[in-house]
């Protein structure tokens, strides 16, 4: 290259010359600024272009509809709980989308998925003894009744399960369940008859008085569980007319006893589910009145009544029934 060649810029201009004009057009049209033409509408700014509508926050363009909270834009209708969009239904709460349900509680999701009238179509569907579902029913606290399908049975089930890494807490009484209960160290009939004695049905009651009096059978026992939950209706009624002594005038009785009585040959004392019965210094319209009342409140199960001149009748029927003798 020839010495004149040291007389040209590296723009193509010759050094010391006048610009370009159309450079010069170039540097009019920006103010003098000197800003290449794609930031024309940026003022002085120097941001990107794609910037243009977010004045001086410096964010990306796809943030121009957060403000200046800096969230992602998946979480713009959320405010500024920087919560994950599958929660913005649910508040500030943080909680995972499945527990929508149940507010607060911070709970699992399968207790929102426990079906109450399952577990309680399961529970009334098994065939168990009556003295082991009260004694179930101890074990978990509950009032023994005897009455497998009730919702606070299914609750106490649940809870309990939920304690026990090797059970289901599904608020059924499963074998497993039911194995577990009755492993536990203070089964309550075990420590009853150490206590009371052998003979001892509950605190006030005793195989002996269930007897079929006509003829000396003792109650079999297939239907010891029934005059157990029998008996544990009528603690409660002893305790309410203040533990005075009551005397079993009929409890189970045998089918032949039955027929010389000539009594139904559908009578609940065949079941052992019935007692005639007499309270040392209570009239049987007060013993009636404490039935009613304790049935009121929940404390004993409905039934039939029977009221006599000389004695109260009482058993477990399903439907409710009341007559004078």
């Amino acid at each position: 290259m020839s010495s004149s060649d040291d007389n040209w810029n590296k723009n193509g201009s010759r050094l010391g010359a006048s610009p370009d004009p159309r450079r010069d057009a170039e540097a009019a049209e920006l103010g003098g600024t000197g800003q290449a033409p794609n930031l024309q509408n940026l003022g002085e700014t120097n941001q990107a272009p794609n910037r243009q509508d977010l004045g001086g926050t410096g964010q990306a363009p796809n943030l121009q509809n957060l403000g200046e909270t800096g969230q992602a834009p998946n979480l713009q209708n959320l405010g500024e709980t920087n919560q994950a969009p599958n929660r913005q239904d649910l508040g500030g709460t943080g909680q995972a989308p499945n527990r929508q349900d149940l507010g607060g509680t911070e709970q699992a999701p399968n207790l929102q998925e426990i079906s109450i009238e399952e577990a309680l179509r399961f529970n009334a569907s098994l065939n168990l003894e009556a003295a082991r579902v009260l004694a179930i029913q101890r074990q978990l606290g509950l009032f023994a009744d005897g009455r497998l399908g009730s919702v606070e049975l299914a609750l106490a089930l649940y809870a309990y399960q939920s304690g026990q890494p090797s059970l289901q807490a599904d608020g059924k009484l499963s074998l497993a369940t039911l194995s577990n209960l009755e492993a536990q160290p203070e089964w309550p009939f075990e420590r009853q008859a150490q206590v009371l004695g052998p003979d001892a049905i509950s605190a006030h009651f005793r195989w002996e008085q269930f007897r079929s009096t006509g003829d000396n059978q003792s109650v079999p026992e297939a239907m010891r569980g029934n005059v157990r939950l029998l008996c544990e209706q009528l603690e409660q009624l002893v305790d309410a007319l203040g533990a005075r002594p009551m005397r079993i005038l009929s409890g189970w009785r045998s089918e032949w006893w039955n027929h010389r009585l000539g009594a139904s040959p559908k009578s609940l004392h065949l079941q052992g589910l019935a007692a005639d019965f007499v309270v040392e210094g209570v009239r049987p319209s007060r013993v009636r009145q404490a039935l009613e009342s304790l049935i009121e409140q929940g404390r004993i199960r409905d039934g039939g009544i029977g009221r006599y001149a000389t004695y109260t009748h009482y058993d477990l029927r399903e439907a409710s029934a009341r007559w004078n003798g």
